[in-house]
């Protein structure tokens, strides 16, 4: 949340579709980021990208440099963002809390059932280590599904190179091979 907070509009490329991450909102300050990794350009998606189009908009039309910013200007602090999720949770009786950072872990998720290689992924988080980008995966029926037909589709494939293999008349006949 921190390093949302920190884009400014000039580090919005919609040319690229991509933002510079060079610092981050923390206690009121703005230090670099975390870690070296988080030192980055971040990829945008379409709607990703005309949301900050619109924020920008709104952000110069406040004299703000900043994207994510208050009213007077200044960047958004991650405090205030927690609590309006602390609130929104509260006010919609929800029992578990929801977290502005389970977003990182649906991000990471949606990024695993997509099937995006773990380096690509451990890159757009922003992670330097790889176990890191590990600890935002998280299996769901669907991919366990998928997983499964994976499998079948596999053990079917070795069936049927087994059963040419056996047969080799079934090769010629039906040209498996390749």
């Amino acid at each position: 949340l921190g390093d949302a907070a920190a884009v400014r509009g000039r580090e919005v490329d919609c040319g690229s579709r991509s933002t510079k991450i060079r610092e981050r909102v923390y206690n009121g300050e703005l230090p670099p980021p975390k870690s070296r990794g988080s030192v980055r350009t971040g990829n945008l998606t379409a709607d990703a990208l005309e949301t900050l189009r619109a924020l920008r908009r709104k952000a110069e039309s406040l004299e703000s440099e900043f994207v994510f910013s208050t009213r007077n200007g200044t960047p958004v602090q991650p405090k205030n963002v927690h609590d309006a999720i602390d609130k929104a949770n509260r006010d919609a009786g929800f029992d578990k809390r929801i977290r502005y950072h389970d977003l990182r872990h649906t991000f990471g998720t949606q990024l695993a059932m997509a099937n995006v290689p773990v380096r690509t992924m451990m890159e757009l988080m922003g992670h330097h280590d790889i176990s890191m980008t590990l600890k935002y995966l998280h299996v769901n029926d669907r991919t366990k599904r998928d997983a499964i037909r994976l499998l079948e589709k596999e053990a079917k494939t070795q069936r049927d190179q087994r059963l040419i293999n056996t047969h080799p008349k079934l090769d010629s006949q039906f040209k498996f091979s390749q």
